[in-house]
């Protein structure tokens, strides 16, 4: 009853946070990006939740369970990347934002590379066929881990989620989306001290490693980097560079777009918060490698360790604070990837804005009203289909994603193209992205190198060409 009534009235705050910045929106640049006014320290704090999100809760444990180290030597890859793009990026991002006037990842790259709108197309369809794919995983995360704390069903549980999601992004934008994850962030941190927690009470890490060795010393000790059949070196290079490109994604670029200064200082401390947060990681997998001899059995889906975990060793008052850690988790990931890609989309109908001399109410108006339609394809999508959390998808989805538009968005701070550039490098590289996985060549990573390869090759090829046809570009 008390986990209950713990997620009740923190679903009820949710809204209230709303309520509260409602009235402070007026328009698009204040629903997008809160005026460009939130300091490193507060976005830093947002996004660092956003970086962690359902996969560090639920695929990091799942994975660690069915590969054991290497995942490690994955992760940890992770907190440089972060760092790397968050301290030398972000604050170039933010200034040159502030510069076009823009309020959206797909503005950006628009006006950055001087217009096209087949680029705006381009970039605004692919953004949002990924992530409508990243919406159905969350709002299954949410149907599956919060309905037994509900005490309801899948289906009932993914509604009420979803429509106080979508309720309060609607009523105060970027604003409601950066406190609700804040206030999520205390949540998400018990989630964190119950993984602490469970490891201690089963004799900490030596002994919990001693067994893990003792069921299957290839857990702790491969013989290869399965799954992805390197060495621990090479893994660690390899997703280094991946997490660096990885970072080009949309809704973790408009953080960077947000961002309410570009000191260096304010970068430093936007890092550091960031940084931090991916240190988590870890004890996830390690609490997933765990799960081989804390529970009975083999599990036939590993994003279920956690869990079973939970529910076998805690209190329904620790399972309950857990799953709401959780759905904080999938709740940030949600929201602000709803808005990143509803301001993407957004960009499409600028020309139309212009031809019927919208006012900056209607234009807010309108945007609105994309992300209901976005959300509602999402909730549609996610309740009539089987109740998996399809984290394997969202991950390959944002992968795939950020392999294709990482060269005309990362590249473009070392050495600018054209638009035309920037438009056959996307395609190509989607193109290519496609055939193999369609044809089932190479691994996923591999995938993803070969058509980051294409991306940046392409790029510049393109962009050379364009500047040899018409100088003027």
């Amino acid at each position: 009853m008390i986990p209950k009534v713990i997620a009740i009235v923190y679903l009820i705050a949710l809204l209230g946070v709303g309520f509260m910045y409602r009235r402070g929106v007026k328009t698009r640049l204040d629903y997008f990006v809160a005026g460009r006014k939130l300091t490193p320290l507060i976005l830093g704090l947002s996004f660092a939740t956003a970086v962690t999100g359902v996969w560090s809760y639920i695929g990091a444990p799942g994975s660690g369970y069915a590969y054991g180290v290497p995942e490690f030597a994955s992760f940890a890859a992770w907190i440089p990347g972060v760092a790397i793009v968050a301290f030398i990026w972000a604050p170039r991002v933010r200034a040159k934002a502030a510069e076009l006037q823009v309020t959206s990842f797909t503005g950006f790259i628009r006006d950055a590379h001087k217009g096209g709108y087949p680029l705006t197309v381009l970039i605004s369809i692919i953004t949002m066929a990924a992530y409508v794919l990243t919406f159905v995983a969350a709002l299954k995360g949410l149907g599956v881990m919060f309905g037994p704390v509900l005490g309801v069903s899948y289906i009932p549980a993914l509604l009420i989620c979803g429509t106080i999601i979508i309720v309060y992004s609607l009523m105060g934008g970027l604003r409601a989306v950066v406190l609700t994850d804040i206030a999520g962030l205390a949540f998400m941190c018990i989630a964190f001290g119950t993984v602490v927690w469970l490891i201690l009470s089963q004799g900490g890490i030596g002994a919990v490693a001693t067994r893990i060795n003792e069921f299957n010393p290839e857990l702790l000790h491969p013989p290869t980097g399965a799954p992805y059949g390197a060495t621990m070196a090479g893994i660690w290079i390899s997703f280094l560079v991946m997490y660096v490109f990885y970072q080009a994604l949309p809704h973790y670029w408009h953080y960077y777009i947000s961002l309410g200064e570009t000191t260096k200082k304010g970068a430093a401390i936007f890092t550091l918060v960031a940084v931090v947060s991916v240190c988590m990681v870890p004890f996830f997998i390690f609490a997933g490698m765990a799960g081989h001899v804390l529970l009975p059995g083999v599990l036939e889906d590993p994003d279920t360790v956690m869990p079973m975990i939970f529910q076998t060793y805690a209190n329904p008052v620790v399972f309950g604070l857990f799953s709401i850690g959780v759905f904080t988790a999938i709740m940030t990931t949600f929201d602000g990837s709803l808005l990143a890609t509803t301001a993407c989309v957004d960009e499409l109908f600028s020309p139309l804005y212009s031809r019927h001399n919208q006012t900056e109410a209607q234009k807010l108006r309108w945007g609105r009203v994309i992300m209901v339609v976005l959300w509602a394809i999402a909730v549609i999508w996610a309740t009539t289909s089987p109740p998996a959390l399809m984290v394997k998808l969202l991950v390959l989805g944002w992968v795939g994603l950020s392999a294709v538009i990482a060269g005309p968005t990362l590249c473009y701070f070392i050495k600018a193209g054209t638009k035309w550039g920037a438009f056959f490098a996307i395609l190509i590289s989607l193109i290519v992205l496609v055939v193999l996985s369609v044809g089932g060549l190479l691994g996923w990573i591999e995938q993803a190198f070969v058509a980051l390869g294409v991306s940046i090759a392409v790029y510049y090829i393109a962009s050379a060409i364009e500047r040899k046809v018409s100088p003027a570009s």
